[in-house]
Order: C-alpha cells, then sequence, then structure tokens
C-alpha cells in the first residue's frame, strides 16, 4: 500500500521540487489544500478497513505517526499528518482516543509510518494492532496449542520491536513461532535433554547449542530457521535404565586461564557421576576429568563465567572478578573479603544462576518439594512455592525492564507440567509470579539467547516423555 499512496502523499505534503531561493531551515511539509489532506488520509485508512469494520465501541484505539525524514521539521509534519488521520478516522466513524480516558487501557493502536527518501519519492503504511492487556497476558498459549508434540507453526505471538512515536522502547510479545528440531535423528530422540548451554567454539564466527544427553552431548548449529545436528561427541557406556528414568545432568560454560571458553559436563548416573570438559572444533571431543562423589553430579552453573564445582579431593573454585562462591562442608558460600555467608546444602538442591548486567548476581535453586528460594549476593532470601518438583533455568530480561526473569518448570502432583516465569523484582520484593502456562511434556531444560544472530533473544525449550524427546525454539516470528 505504500507505492500506491506516494504520489498522493507527494501531492498532498506539498513535495514537489523546493524553489531555487529556498533555505535548507524552510519547512518541507506545508499544509496541504483540504481536499488533499482529506484524500490523503482516506487512501491511507483504506486497506485497514476490514479491520476497522470488526471494532467495537468498547475499543479504545490510540495511534502513533512518524516521518522518517533528515529535515529540522520533521516533528511538525508529524503534528499535522496526526491531526489529518484523526480527522479522517473520526469521518469514518471509528472510535478513536489520543489518550484513554478513565485511566483505561487502549486495546488497539493505529501506526502510520511515512517514509521521506526524496522530495518526489515518499512512501506511507498504516497498521491496525491489538494490544495486549499488559506484558505476561499477551505471552499466552491459546487453547488447542501443544507445545513438544507438534511440528505446526502455534499462533503464539511474539513481537520485539520499537514502536515509534513512544519516545521510548516498548517492547511486547504477539506471537511465539514453536520450530520444530531440524536434522535429529530418530535414534537420537529416545533419550532426553538434560540441559542446553549456547557456545561460541574457538575460530568460528557463529555460535553453537550443546544438548546434554545421558551419554552423550550433540553439538548444534542454527541453520535454515532452526537448529541441525552437526556432531555427537559420545560420553560413556550406553546408560542403564534407572539413569533413563531418572535423568540428571549439567553443563556449565566458563572460560579456561588461557581464556578460551571451556564447556564442562556432568553425567546423569547418580552413584558415580563424571565430569567431562568438551572441546568444540572441526572434530569435537569430550575427555574426562574426573569422577565425583556420590550423589555430587555437578551442582552448579556459571554466573559472569565463574564456576563452582565440588571435586573429589575437595573443591575447587575459579572466581569471579571481585566476588567469589565457595563449596565447603556441602554448602555453597559467598566468600566476599573474608567474609563466609552459609547458604544452602547442594546436596540437597541443585545450584542455577540469574543475573542481569545492571544487578548483582542472583541465585536460585528449586527444592524437591516445590519451592523456590531466591537469594544474591547483596541480597535476602526470598522464597515462592511451586505446585510440585520443580526445576529452574536461567532465562534473559525478556520484557527488557532491567529486571530478569527465571524460568521455572513444575511437575504438579495433579495435572499437567507448567512453565512459569518469576522475575527478579528487587531485593526486597525477591521474585513474582509473572507467566504461568500448562505444557503436556515435562520441560528438561531451557536456555534463552540470540541463536541466529539477529538481535532478537530466543528460547530454546527442551522436552520429555518416554516416548521421544524434543526440543524446540520459540522465536520472534516476524524477521
Amino acid at each position: 500500500m505504500g507505492r500506491v499512496l506516494a504520489a498522493w502523499l507527494a501531492i498532498g505534503l506539498g513535495l514537489g521540487a523546493a524553489p531555487a531561493s529556498a533555505q535548507p531551515s524552510t519547512l518541507p511539509f506545508p499544509p496541504p489544500p483540504p481536499a488533499h489532506a482529506a484524500r490523503l488520509a482516506r487512501d491511507l485508512l483504506a486497506g485497514l478497513a476490514p479491520a476497522l469494520e470488526g471494532l467495537d465501541g468498547a475499543a479504545r484505539v490510540v495511534f502513533a505517526v512518524q516521518v522518517e525524514s533528515d529535515a529540522p521539521s520533521a516533528g511538525r509534519a508529524e503534528t499535522w499528518l496526526a491531526d489529518t488521520v484523526e480527522a479522517a478516522w473520526r469521518a469514518g466513524g471509528w472510535p478513536l482516543t489520543r489518550a484513554p480516558a478513565d485511566g483505561a487501557e487502549a486495546t488497539h493502536r493505529l501506526e502510520v509510518l511515512v517514509r521521506v527518501q526524496a522530495p518526489s519519492h515518499v512512501e506511507a503504511e498504516a497498521r491496525l494492532r491489538a494490544l495486549p492487556t499488559s506484558f505476561w497476558e499477551s505471552l499466552r498459549m491459546p487453547e488447542g496449542a501443544v507445545l513438544g508434540t507438534s511440528t505446526a507453526e502455534v499462533p503464539l505471538n511474539l513481537e520485539l520491536r520499537t514502536l515509534f512515536g513512544l519516545g521510548r522502547r516498548t517492547v511486547r510479545f504477539e506471537r511465539l513461532r514453536l520450530v520444530a528440531l531440524a536434522g535429529l535423528p530418530d535414534a537420537l530422540s529416545t533419550a532426553p535433554l538434560l540441559d542446553l548451554a549456547l557456545v561460541t567454539p574457538e575460530g568460528a564466527g557463529d555460535q553453537r547449542v550443546v544438548a546434554l544427553q545421558p551419554d552423550r552431548l550433540l553439538v548444534l548449529r542454527w541453520a535454515h530457521g532452526g537448529l541441525a545436528l552437526e556432531a555427537t561427541v559420545a560420553l560413556a557406556a550406553a546408560p542403564s535404565e534407572a539413569r533413563v528414568r531418572q535423568p540428571f545432568g549439567r553443563l556449565v560454560v566458563t572460560t579456561r586461564p588461557d581464556g578460551r571458553e571451556a564447556v564442562l559436563a556432568a553425567s546423569s548416573d547418580r552413584a558415580a557421576p563424571e565430569l567431562y570438559d568438551l572441546t568444540l572444533g572441526p572434530e569435537p571431543a569430550a575427555v574426562a576429568l574426573a569422577t565425583l562423589p556420590p550423589a555430587w553430579p555437578l551442582y552448579a552453573s556459571g554466573v559472569d563465567r565463574w564456576l563452582v564445582a565440588p571435586w573429589p579431593a575437595g573443591v575447587d573454585v575459579l572466581g569471579g572478578p571481585s566476588r567469589e562462591m565457595a563449596l565447603v562442608d556441602g554448602r555453597a558460600a559467598f566468600r566476599e573479603v573474608g567474609d563466609l555467608e552459609p547458604a544452602y546444602d547442594l546436596r540437597t538442591y541443585p545450584l542455577f544462576a540469574a543475573t542481569s548486567p545492571a544487578w548483582d548476581p542472583h541465585f536460585a535453586v528449586a527444592h524437591p518439594g516445590g519451592d523456590v528460594a531466591v537469594w544474591g549476593a547483596n541480597a535476602p532470601e526470598e522464597r515462592f512455592v511451586l505446585d510440585g518438583a520443580g526445576t529452574v533455568s536461567v532465562a534473559s530480561d525478556l520484557d527488557q525492564d532491567g529486571r530478569p526473569e527465571l524460568l521455572v518448570s513444575s511437575s504438579a502432583v495433579t495435572g499437567p507440567d507448567r512453565l512459569s516465569f518469576f522475575e527478579l523484582t528487587d531485593a526486597s520484593e525477591g521474585a513474582a509470579l509473572r507467566w504461568s502456562r500448562p505444557v503436556p511434556d515435562p520441560v528438561t531444560a531451557a536456555l534463552c539467547g540470540d541463536l541466529d544472530g539477529d538481535g532478537y533473544a530466543e528460547l530454546l525449550v527442551a522436552t520429555w516423555s518416554p516416548e521421544r524427546a524434543g526440543l524446540w525454539v520459540v522465536a520472534p516470528n516476524e524477521r
């Protein structure tokens, strides 16, 4: 519709050739004759007629107008164009408000964008978008949407974009696209995916996803809109039936003393868990470093490149830049300036981590009894309860409000498993539930990161049932 409107806009906005005597500061957008302005606005809204007809009296529509131009008076053009569009909108009999009355939130947004590429080349587009009630309510799964058992695109909506005309960045979810893992052989789909990590191989410009299974590591890369299997790395002999029934394993990404990235993996054999060092490259390989004490799989996570790992001879700590965390007699502790503050017995509580660039490191643990505790190096402990046992995965700041969220998977005593986002609000409030939805298959691991390098964060979710493992990418639908 933009190119169709170019001629009308060029006339209506008065964008003909400027006189030779015109100064650079001369207003390039003089108000057009009223007839041209009305026709411009009618044409601009004509393509929205089907959507507009569906609005009812309860709709509250706000609109934003932006003129993309280097001209110093583009702001005046925005004001004029907003007035013109509003007049045409009201003439069509549709409800409109620039600022919803009574403090009510808008239900729709009319967006008008005008691009001035040259005095004689102007394009415009208008879009009408339904607005969610709130960010977290918009992150929704419709009835019938199945996570982990369908290869079809599910109409969950995720949109991350800067809305023009607001003067600030606004992020909202509109459509989530679930993409089945490409290229995973059936032989590798019968074992659960226990943990996920995002790494950058030495000498390679793109990232890889490492997935841990009970007896192997899978190296995956983003290709053609999905994840493709690149290599498999054997860890040990075929797992016993008990190990498959009660899976457990952990991946930790950290930094070697020489600055290179390292991936450590702990196998899921609780009787004698093995700690492996994974080397990525043309021929990925895993080297067994040590056998951990019984019931001591790698209860640790990397936080800003920190690593805490229980070793057979005691405890080995790779510290961060200013603060260390150590394991003392099986307990986690923060250590700063010689002070030691015990936290949790890691033989009972697996340790996970959540960080935000603007925050001190925060840690979270999920107890098999169903409660989750969150605390920070300089923040008090907060606890919230789940309906059943849970696991915690690190998630990024999805709504970009400066506060990180934890993605929690919980197994309910009755009913389906659930995925929940808990946001770390501040040091005094701890964590607050923001979003929770049932999922048909248990979630064994999750990873949040920019998998394809497009500047948007994707959510990678691993599910497992006795029949098949699933790996799904929750990605922005509009690229």
